[in-house]
């Protein structure tokens, strides 16, 4: 069947990568007909699962599914707030790297930045840019303060791409490094790292 662990044994084309989302934060009562149901919302679901404990069988609180369009994935992507079984839940794409070529990505990895610089600020800085879909400010656990660095994703792929050729970018009075988000840089904002 292949390679497996997103979820899915058959990950092969890159547009089903694109159409493929992870999907967080799911209450323990959350079934896959749960999730379905609420995605149905957004396009037809082709394929949906839940991750589940090998030994207990209770749900890992995250799964994955398949849209039959891409529409779908960014119709999802594009709402600030989702919430299944009265709990907010996290969709994003499953493969970080999907659609990362030069031409199809619409992430980038923001370094450097002030640690008090804020999600909104970071917003505004880049809507001069272009259309701001989704801003992930990673949070340290322990100070619960921002980390330094977040993940900035636009509707249009053109923007990411002459960003990321500029290289640099001035928020909160600070120059920042702006890059192509890739799965190393996911990996470290702890935001789909370490379920394989």
């Amino acid at each position: 069947m292949g390679d497996s662990q997103n979820g899915f044994g058959n990950g092969r084309s890159s547009d089903e990568d694109a159409r493929k989302l992870f999907v967080g934060g799911l209450a323990p009562s959350a079934t896959k007909e749960d999730v379905e149901n609420y995605f149905r919302g957004f396009g037809e679901v082709e394929m949906c699962t839940i991750k589940t404990d090998v030994y207990s069988g209770k749900s890992r609180g995250f799964g994955f599914l398949i849209f039959k369009d891409v529409e779908s994935v960014q119709q999802v992507l594009s709402m600030k707030e989702h919430e299944l079984c009265g709990k907010a839940i996290d969709p994003k794409l499953a493969t970080p790297q999907a659609g990362q070529s030069q031409e199809k990505s619409t992430k980038v990895f923001v370094g450097g930045l002030d640690k008090a610089s804020t999600k909104e600020q970071i917003t505004d800085a880049f809507s001069q840019r272009g259309n701001v879909v989704d801003v992930y400010l990673p949070m340290d656990k322990e100070s619960n303060e921002p980390k330094g660095f977040a993940f900035v994703t636009f509707d249009a792929s053109d923007i990411a791409s002459v960003l990321c050729s500029e290289g640099k970018m001035v928020i909160n009075g600070k120059e920042c490094d702006v890059k192509r988000a890739n799965n190393k840089n996911e990996s470290r904002g702890g935001g789909r790292g370490g379920f394989r």
